[in-house]
């Protein structure tokens, strides 16, 4: 299971920056400082690469984000404080 939520995180966040980082490197084609190939390459690695950074990093942003420290911790482990509930 946590490989193929792994897998789900690398999709969503290479598919997020692929359209962005691509536009950047058109310009690269664009001015035949690179050869189609050589762009698309470079827009795959630079991609892929922002995406395992985004992905190693938002660990911290989620703990960061959590919410500890806003509410007591008795109020917060009470199941009716939870929003979402498997009732």
């Amino acid at each position: 299971m946590i490989l193929l939520i792994a897998l789900a995180v690398l999709f969503v966040a290479l598919a997020n920056g692929a359209n962005d980082n691509f536009k950047g490197v058109t310009t690269l084609h664009g001015t035949a400082a690179l050869g189609y190939r050589q762009a698309l390459a470079w827009a795959t690695l630079t991609t892929l690469g922002g995406s395992l950074t985004a992905m190693f990093l938002s660990g911290g942003l989620v703990q960061r984000f959590s919410g500890k420290g806003l509410v007591a911790e008795a109020i917060a482990g009470d199941p009716g404080f939870l929003p979402f509930r498997a009732d």
